[in-house]
């Protein structure tokens, strides 16, 4: 090393140098000490190269937890971007330089265990689930499909598929449903009609909170009753829908009695968000209906959603216990911290944080009456300074 440095006139700080040596067994212990000057270079179990950690083992599990760890924390940012309304196009090109460009780095050299890019894989999804706005139950499969697509691919695709489903006589319904909770909570419903003798949409809404598949199954509801008074000779309805959770219920056998027909239905899934025109129509019609004109009929499984959410408003809006003290230190002028600034500690300052305050417990009003009063205890820990003077000072 030394005739390493000397031939390209290079020096070495030997504080910030370590080595590594990679094993194949973790059973052997080789004890090896390097010296450089005299000095030890400590021996770590994982070095950083490069943006690449490396552990003894050459598992890179340590490099694939920091990974992970900084891709969730980027995860915070899509969240914030989404609820501030960006649109997806910008929420992709967030995706790809915050998420996708670290799990991509060092995939070259990178041979993790099967169970470490799993990890990886998992934090992708999460991260699309966000830019896309799919469900959970959404394939991973799916997901990096859409990740994939260029600006305007999906719906050719879309097209042409329904091209090979619909005959001129049949319709298409794209449905889509939508739920805000904050800041002003509302559940909306759309549905875009095509056929060859029309185009129609139709939307609605509630000022309640329902669940995602509530919202979706009154798209399809109200969609399939407008058919029925738009084109009541069509025999052939083909459903678009983003949401995988309504189709699998319906692989189930289950489905409202408004949409037993004798007409012929296919159920058709449609990714959401991703540059479908027809299911854009209806997410744009899901989140603009107006709730003044618009009726849902609620079940008891309706009723359990919005009790649920009530309840879990009234904890969010529950005042914290120590708010009340806080609010009658700020109203006499005091600030949070200032007996601890004061340097008072132990029972003398509750004693006189209480008594500046004017709320006093009763542990500390037997200490009051152990020495003599309100006004002595005030003298023992202030002398004779007010309230004012104290604050002032602190």
């Amino acid at each position: 090393m030394g005739a390493y440095r000397r031939g390209r006139a290079t020096w070495l700080n030997v504080g910030q140098v370590a080595h590594l040596i990679t094993e194949a067994f973790e059973a052997k212990q080789h004890v090896l000490t390097l010296r450089y000057a005299g000095r030890p270079i400590p021996s770590e179990d994982s070095v950083t190269h490069l943006g690449i950690t490396l552990d003894k083992g050459l598992s890179f599990n340590t490099h694939v937890e920091k990974v992970v760890s900084s891709c969730t924390r980027s995860l915070g940012v899509l969240k914030m971007a989404k609820r501030k309304g960006v649109n997806q196009a910008r929420l992709l090109q967030l995706y790809r330089s915050l998420v996708q460009s670290r799990l991509l780095y060092g995939a070259e050299v990178i041979t993790a265990t099967a169970s470490a890019l799993e990890k990886l894989d998992r934090v992708q999804t999460a991260a699309l689930r966000i830019v896309t706005g799919c469900t959970r139950d959404t394939a991973r499969a799916t997901l990096r499909s859409c990740r994939e697509w260029p600006p305007g691919v999906a719906n050719v695709e879309f097209e042409s598929l329904l091209e090979e489903l619909m005959a001129e006589s049949d319709a298409l319904l794209a449905t889509d449903g939508s739920v805000i909770r904050e800041p002003l909570p509302r559940s909306g419903w759309g549905c875009f009609i095509r056929s060859a003798e029309l185009t129609q949409s139709v939307s609605g809404a509630t000022r309640l909170v329902l669940s995602s598949m509530r919202a979706e199954t009154e798209a399809v509801t109200v969609g399939l009753s407008a058919l029925n008074q738009l084109l009541p000779d069509c025999q052939h309805i083909v459903v678009a829908t983003d949401s995988q959770s309504l189709l699998r219920k319906l692989e189930g056998g289950v489905s409202p009695p408004e949409w037993w027909t004798d007409r012929r239905i296919t159920w058709l899934y449609c990714p959401g968000h991703a540059g479908v025109e027809v299911n854009e129509k209806a997410d744009r019609l899901a989140g603009n209906g107006a709730p003044a004109t618009s009726r849902i009929v609620l079940s008891a499984s309706d009723f359990q959603q919005l009790l649920k959410f009530k309840m879990e408003t009234d904890d969010a809006r529950k005042p914290n216990p120590g708010e009340a003290e806080v609010g009658r230190m700020v109203r006499v002028g005091l600030r949070p911290g200032w007996i601890a600034r004061s340097g008072l500690c132990g029972p003398r300052g509750r004693m006189a944080c209480q008594l500046a305050c004017g709320t006093v417990s009763r542990r500390t009003l037997a200490d009051i009456c152990t020495l003599g009063g309100a006004e002595t205890a005030w003298r023992r820990i202030f002398g004779s300074r007010s309230v004012d003077e104290a604050v002032a000072e602190e």
